[in-house]
């Protein structure tokens, strides 16, 4: 009960958040802001935003054939943007983890051993995001109170210390234990711990992570620059090291499960640090909706297809099996 209350009050603390910040700068200040968009750098934008995506799913396709899975790029491509779009309509962005079923449906493995690839792909997600985000606040320590330098450091020491429990089996199970107590129904029990020890025994050795721990940089670092044409659009005059410096500290306090998509905390943080460097809240706002929309509108536009035509494709294989 306390969890579906808390799904249903997180979109309507974002909402609350965004409401705040705009109403705060103005919104006719905002608007006139939507309007100075030079629309000739989202053009880019989006043709980068593409390659970091490709340059995700062929981390993701470099992990899987490591565990012996070889499925093709673009039918891994169609399951990463199935992920990605449900992802991006939860808290955490758990949704990614339906990926899960749509690997076990078309292979013999079991629910543990098809997890291995999309857990590291988090894992390594948010590990390489630590690691930006890491470079950035030192890059950033001279510019910032040393309260909010702390805090952004703790933040960071628990990320890292969440990715280097979750590797090992003895401490991941330690923790998971008050999980596996209080939500994990009975019947469903040994189910579960039959994908948890099929996980551990299935898992990849770091030397085969570090090629993927070197594509998911680059393509956050692509990503970044997406957004870096975004904020060239609207005329922000800011180093591009310094931006993709900031963007990760956002977007790292942005996943935390407070708001869905992390409106509101993404924006707060990206105003409090632009701030320093004198952008304009306005400005940083709409940069921000701007990169959101583009990313959902693409992440929905192939998310809903490709859900649609694997159902179809579901379909087909089940009429072609009974005839």
């Amino acid at each position: 009960m306390f969890m579906e209350n808390a799904l249903r009050i997180l979109p309507i603390i974002g909402i609350a958040m965004m409401a705040y910040i705009i109403l705060s700068i103005g919104p006719a200040e905002v608007i006139q802001t939507f309007n100075r968009v030079d629309a000739s750098y989202l053009v880019p934008a989006v043709l980068l935003f593409m390659v970091s995506m490709g340059i995700q799913n062929l981390k993701w396709e470099y992990m899987i054939k490591k565990q012996g899975i070889n499925l093709g790029f673009w039918t891994l491509f169609r399951i990463y943007f199935i992920g990605t779009f449900y992802g991006i309509i939860t808290p955490g962005r758990v949704g990614n983890f339906i990926r899960i079923g749509y690997i076990k449906k078309r292979t013999s493995k079991s629910t543990g051993e098809c997890a291995v690839s999309i857990v590291l792909d988090k894992v390594l997600e948010f590990a390489a995001l630590s690691m930006l985000a890491a470079a950035g606040i030192i890059m950033m320590a001279n510019y910032i109170s040393f309260e909010i330098f702390v805090a952004i450091t703790l933040l960071l020491i628990a990320f890292f210390s969440a990715t280097f429990l979750l590797l090992r089996k003895g401490s991941s199970m330690s923790v998971l234990k008050i999980f596996w107590r209080l939500f994990v129904p009975g019947s469903m029990k040994a189910r579960a711990k039959d994908a948890f020890n099929s996980f551990y025994e299935n898992i990849l050795d770091w030397k085969d992570m570090m090629i993927p721990l070197s594509l998911t940089l680059i393509g956050w670092v692509i990503l970044y620059t997406s957004t870096y044409m975004i904020a060239l659009s609207l005329g922000m005059v800011i180093p591009q090291y310094i931006f993709i410096a900031i963007m990760p500290i956002a977007t790292l306090i942005g996943i935390l499960p407070v708001t869905v998509g992390g409106w509101g905390t993404r924006e707060a943080t990206l105003i409090l640090l632009f701030s320093v460097f004198g952008i304009g809240s306005e400005a940083t706002v709409v940069m921000s909706i701007i990169a959101a929309v583009m990313s959902y509108v693409i992440t929905t536009a192939f998310g809903v297809y490709f859900v649609y035509s694997e159902g179809r494709i579901g379909h087909n294989e089940e009429a072609t099996s009974r005839q």
